[in-house]
Formats: structure tokens, sequence, C-alpha cells
């Protein structure tokens, strides 16, 4: 009972083996061990027959698997292979879909790579031979016979490059023949015929390489020599000015090489930018220097310091000087001692024309220093003053009669009707019989400023000065535009020193400088800077505002 299931299994594994093993034997291997190694290389055999079968083409076209001719007396093996389920599967999926894409399958037929049909092989042996044979390594490239169109591409290239390499070579002859003269070789080249075989090496070499285009110089100098023979250079070097979109018409005195320029078009794009490079920064470097003036910012020293010891001598000597003449202003008024002395002495009033000449040269120096930004900064030069300063009567006139008589004021100072709004600052010094305050107008900013040493209400001096810019502006006053900010000023404790606070606020808004950087306790010192200016006739010399250090 055990033989007959263990020949079953052997039947099953190897029949054509299992048939023939009984036939011889049957009783010597009945042993268990005999029967499982018998097994074991049926498999194998097996095992090997189907992994080296190949797809082979059917006449119809279609791809099915070869799995190789029966052997004379291998009938019932072969038959069941076929028929065997493994096999069956194996065709359903191998089997090629008229939609799907060729499979790699063929790529062994057309690379010229054999078939390997293991059913030829007489033994086990045989086969492992015929498979290490198929996978044995292919020669190189070089050893393998070249095909017919390879070899005539190979034979046509090569023609190609020896007829370039006469075409150069018969040129260069030319012009060694033309320009022989230029360059004679020595003697001793001439005669020695190893120095000629070293020249031909290195024209054999140069004619190698001669697929390199000539440089712009090389074109140059050869078609200045030979016009005639280097069309192709001369062809290569238009190519190359169209190319760059250059016109090339300098020429280098040096060596007669043409000098590649920009063109006209280019030349007009660069312009067009440097020119609006330069509108930029112009503008950046206007808008700086307006804002310097409408901005406001602390000194870097103390604004109030002590006068030079000449000029310290100069200003005591004035309290002496009785019933003298000590300054003029602008226009010519002259000032006599006593004003000096109320300015100079502490505990006393300025009078109007002190502080009216001091305010006409803080705006002196102010559109100086305007007028200085806009030349260096390439600003076009203009007509109309940026700071303005009104006497002391003109907030009286506008009070008691009306912001219509100030047309006439504004003419004279050639800020007519809407040109005021270029304007940076206007000063208006405000007089209500004790006490001496400051009003700043500032058109270009939109602003309305009063500053009161003593901390008084702005609103009856912005009122008078809306009605004034109503009246020179017109239609083009917009309330809505214009703004009163709080501006901080410094205070003052005591009943006399009112009026030196105007001229020193004058001056930091000029300036560009906070109006509360200074005190009370400096306006002692401040009375003397104040008569030294006007004893200098402005802000001049040493007291240039470039050199204030402020």
């Amino acid at each position: 009972m055990m033989n007959s299931h263990k020949r079953k299994a052997e039947h099953q594994l190897s029949p054509s083996s299992v048939d023939e093993f009984e036939s011889a034997t049957c009783d010597a291997f009945s042993t268990p061990i005999m029967g499982l190694v018998q097994s074991v290389l049926s498999g194998l055999g097996q095992g090997l027959r189907k992994s080296f079968t190949w797809y082979q083409p059917t006449p119809s076209g279609e791809r099915s698997i070869n799995l190789g001719s029966p052997s004379p007396g291998a009938g019932p093996s072969s038959n069941s292979k076929i028929n065997s389920s493994a096999a069956v599967k194996r065709q359903k999926v191998q089997r090629h879909h008229p939609n799907r894409p060729h499979s790699n399958v063929r790529a062994p037929r057309e690379m010229g790579l054999p078939i390997l049909d293991l059913d030829e092989a007489r033994d086990e042996l045989e086969a492992a031979q015929m498979i290490n044979k198929l996978f044995e390594p292919q020669p190189f490239g070089f050893s393998r016979r070249r095909s017919a169109g390879c070899e005539e591409e190979s034979q046509r290239a090569y023609g190609q490059r020896q007829q370039e390499q006469q075409q150069v070579h018969e040129r260069q002859s030319r012009f060694r023949r033309y320009s022989g003269s230029h360059h004679p070789r020595s003697p001793a080249a001439q005669a020695s015929p190893q120095s000629s075989f070293g020249q031909n090496d290195r024209r054999r070499r140069k004619t190698a390489s001669s697929s390199v285009p000539p440089s712009t110089a090389s074109v140059h100098r050869n078609t200045a020599e030979t016009p005639a023979l280097l069309s192709e250079d001369d062809e290569l070097s238009r190519r190359m000015k169209e190319l760059l979109g250059e016109d090339n018409k300098a020429v280098d005195s040096k060596d007669g090489m043409n000098m590649f320029s920009p063109s006209e078009r280019m030349l007009q794009k660069r312009m067009k930018r440097a020119e609006e490079r330069k509108a930029r920064e112009l503008e950046a470097a206007v808008l700086a220097a307006k804002q310097r003036r409408l901005m406001r910012r602390w000194p870097q020293k103390a604004l109030v310091a002590p006068l030079e010891p000449e000029w310290e001598r100069k200003v005591e000597q004035v309290l002496s000087r009785r019933g003298e003449v000590i300054a003029t202003t602008m226009k010519g008024i002259e000032i006599y001692q006593d004003s000096f002395e109320r300015l100079i002495r502490a505990q006393q009033w300025l009078n109007d024309e002190t502080i009216n000449t001091y305010l006409e040269w803080v705006v002196k120096a102010g559109n100086q220093a305007a007028a200085d930004d806009m030349r260096i900064t390439g600003e076009a030069p203009s007509m109309i003053p940026k700071f303005i300063a009104h006497n002391s009567f003109f907030y009286t006139i506008l009070l008691k009669e009306g912001p219509a008589r100030s047309e006439r004021i504004m003419k004279r100072l050639k800020v007519p009707g809407i040109s005021l709004l270029e304007v940076d600052t206007v000063f208006v010094p405000v007089n209500n019989g004790s006490h001496w305050t400051l009003g700043v107008v500032r058109p270009i900013a939109r602003t309305i400023e009063y500053f009161d040493s003593m901390g008084g209400s702005p609103t009856k001096f912005v009122g008078v000065m809306k009605e004034w810019l109503q009246t020179a502006l017109g239609k083009a006053y917009k309330e809505s535009e214009w703004s009163v900010p709080s501006t901080k000023s410094a205070r003052q404790t005591n009943g006399y020193d009112c009026g030196v606070f105007v001229c020193t606020n004058a001056f930091c808004v000029a300036f560009g400088l906070d109006t509360s950087c200074y005190e009370e306790k400096d306006m002692t010192q401040q009375r003397k800077n104040i008569a030294a200016v006007l004893m200098n006739r402005g802000f001049e010399g040493p007291f240039a505002w470039a050199k204030a250090g402020l």
C-alpha cells in the first residue's frame, strides 16, 4: 500500500522517469529514503525545463509559449507539461492583447540574440552548458562587424573632414604666398630640415584644430592684408555684428581692430534710463530737502552758546556808545544805541524794530540755505522765496482793516495769489500791547502754528489767518486741507523775555530745530547773541548757519 502511494507521487512529479525507473529496479528502491531522493531529482529536472523555455511567434503572428518539441523517448512527459495547469495559466497571462503595447519578448530576436530551446539537450549537463553559453559576455563594439549603413556614414564623414582640411590648407597656403614678405623665415629655419619638419608638424596640428572659429583680431588682420581671400571670415564677422545688434564703425589705431560700439537704439535706451534715474534721484533729494526744512529735530549741541571773546567785547562796548548808530536793517534803516541797550540789558522789553530786523536776517539765511539745497540737488531755481516774514504791523492791519489790504503786501513780497502755496514758511509776529508771540503759517504743509511762551490760546490767531488765506488763495483754498498742530514751545515765567522767545522760536523753525530745545535761563546769553547778529548784519562769517554745528 505504501509503495503504490509513492508511485503515484513519483508519477505526478516525473511520469516518464518513474516508468523507466520502475521497470528496472522497482524492488531495489522501495525504501522511503531512495524514493525521496528520486522525487527531488525528478523535480529539479522538470523545473529546469520549465525555467528556460522561450517565447516564439506563431505563424499567425500571435505570441505563444514554446515548450519545446517532445523528445523521442519522452512522449508522456511533453503531453503532461502542455496539459498542466501551470502552463495553461502562463499562456493566459502572456497572451498578447490587441490594445496593449508589444511586450519586450521580441527584444532578444530584434537584438540578434539566440533563442534557447532546452528540448534539444540530451541530458541536464548539456542543458546547463547551453545556458552558460547563452549568458557569456558579448564582445565589445569595435570587434563587431559594422553594418552597411554605419560603414557608409563613416566613409561620408571621413570624406567631408578630408575636404574641409584640404580647403583650410589651400587657404593657408595662399595666405602664406601673399604675406610671405611680411613674415620672412629665418635662414636657420630655411636651411635646417629638422626645423622645417617641426613647422610642418605644427601646421598639421593647427589644421586638425581648424574647426575652431578664428578670433576677431585675426579675422580683421587677415582681411586687411588679403581682402579677397577670407570672405568666409568676413561673413562670420558680419554675422557676429548682426547677432550682437551693434554697429561696428570705430577702428582702434593700435592694431587696426574694429571695436564694438553700442547701436543707436541701445544708446538712446541708455540715455533714457539715465534721465529717468536722474529724475528719481532729484525728486528724492528735493523731498529730503523739504523734509529737513519742515521737520524739526533736536540740536546736536546747546542752542544758546557763549560768544567768542572778540564779539563779547564788542557787545559790551555798545552800552557806552550812546546816541550812535549801531546797525542797519536790510533796507538800510538805522538802528540806534537805545534799541541795543534795551536788547542787551536784562529785564527789558524788545521793541518792534529789533524783532522785525532779526526776523529779516533769519528769513534771508533760510532762503539762502534753501537755494543751496536746490543747487546741490539740481532743482531749477525759483523766483518764489521759501521763507517770508511780515512785520509786526501786518497782524494789526488784518485785525483793523481786513485781509483785503494784504494783497498789495503779498505782491511786494513776490508771492501773489496762488503762488503762496509754494512757500515753506510765513512768519507773523504778534504784539497785543504787552506781550509778544509768533505765528507760523506753512502753506506747503497746510498748517497754522502759534507759539506763545506763556501758553496762550491760538484760537483768535488761527481764525484771522484762515480769513487771510481764503482771500489770498481764492478758490485754491480748501479749509479741510489745513490743520492746527499743537506745537510745544519753551515757557517763560517772567514778564520781559517774550520778545527774545519770539526771535529764538523763529530761528528754530527756520533751522529745523525743536522749539523746546532751550530754556528760560538761556535768555540772558541769547540777548547778546541776537545783538551780535544784528551788528554783523545777518548770519554771515562767524554766525553762518554752516558753522553753527547744530
